[in-house]
């Protein structure tokens, strides 16, 4: 299985010999009837976790989009860095929190683009 559409070429490429018709696109997700929050608020838990540098961010915040992963090119982190730049400016409730770590040039890039972005 693979866990994007576009993923099916790309190991086909790969695996030239593999039966295509063999890989199979599983949606990566959640199960939101098990998986919520109980009992928990951004306005009173994000204080609790987010770090010294960036507690004067998250005045207003009410709604948050998190990432949670390895910092690594192939899950896309710019992709949600970016992202963040215009949801944030089109909704200022809304804040992102990324949750994760990496090899430590990765979680630099990662932590520079970021800041590059005003984020």
């Amino acid at each position: 299985w693979v866990n994007s559409q576009d993923y099916i070429g790309k190991f086909a490429e790969c695996f030239d010999k593999y039966p295509k018709d063999r890989c199979v696109f599983s949606r990566v997700g959640v199960d939101t009837s098990i998986f919520y929050p109980k009992g928990t608020t951004i306005e009173n838990d994000l204080p609790k976790y987010v770090r010294e540098e960036d507690k004067g961010k998250i005045g207003g915040i009410k709604r948050l989009v998190t990432f949670v992963g390895k910092f690594a090119d192939w899950k896309r982190l710019d992709a949600v860095l970016y992202a963040a730049t215009a949801y944030e400016k089109t909704f200022p409730d809304v804040g992102t929190a990324i949750i994760g770590t990496g090899p430590p040039e990765a979680v630099f890039l990662y932590e520079s683009l970021a800041k590059s972005l005003g984020l």
